[in-house]
């Protein structure tokens, strides 16, 4: 048997053919990539004896991602706000500081010079560093993000055309997806 990059157990053609052993190796070399959901935290320590640094699970009854540290289940940090279903996460930064993320859809209008912007759920302490944009709307399928009307800690401006090099003009109800990457 071979591996993958990230250690998935396949069959070589010159690997003895016996289907239900390299099928079990396969199971057992997925078992730690996925996430599983258990009831309870006794329920995953039945199911999980020998947990790996990394490895994340559900646990229904506290409604989180918990991760293992190598000494103990953690709860992943990650919240839920606002109604535009965002979520904000961590990641360590090279610094030490921590990235914050947030992604959702927001309903914007634009103004007379195709401005439209919006704020993000959660102001980003830091800054913001990166915004990645797209329109996604059935009424203007031909909508294009032509431009940044600035960015603040917690808000986003964009300019919105109706196509490349179209004039300015108000459209109301544009939906548009974010994610936005500050810290």
């Amino acid at each position: 048997m071979a591996t993958t990059p990230n250690g998935l157990y396949y069959p070589l053609l010159s690997d003895a053919p016996n289907g239900p052993s390299q099928m079990q190796q396969l199971a057992q070399s997925a078992d730690h990539k996925i996430i599983g959901s258990y009831a309870t935290a006794a329920a995953r320590t039945a199911a999980i004896t020998s947990p790996t640094t990394g490895d994340v699970t559900y646990r229904a009854d506290a409604g989180l991602l918990e991760q293992w540290n190598g000494t103990a289940w953690v709860p992943v940090d990650m919240q839920m706000f606002g109604t535009v279903a965002a979520v904000v996460g961590t990641a360590p930064a090279p610094n030490g500081a921590l990235f914050k993320i947030q992604a959702g859809t927001v309903s914007v209008n634009t103004n007379a010079s195709a401005l439209a912007s919006f704020n993000f759920p959660v102001a980003f302490p830091n800054g913001v560093l990166a915004v990645m944009l797209t329109a996604m709307n059935d009424t203007y399928p031909e909508l294009r993000l032509v431009g940044s009307g600035g960015t603040t800690a917690s808000a986003c401006q964009v300019v919105v055309r109706t196509n490349v090099g179209a004039a300015a003009v108000s459209i109301s109800g544009i939906q548009i997806a974010f994610l936005a990457i500050g810290w």
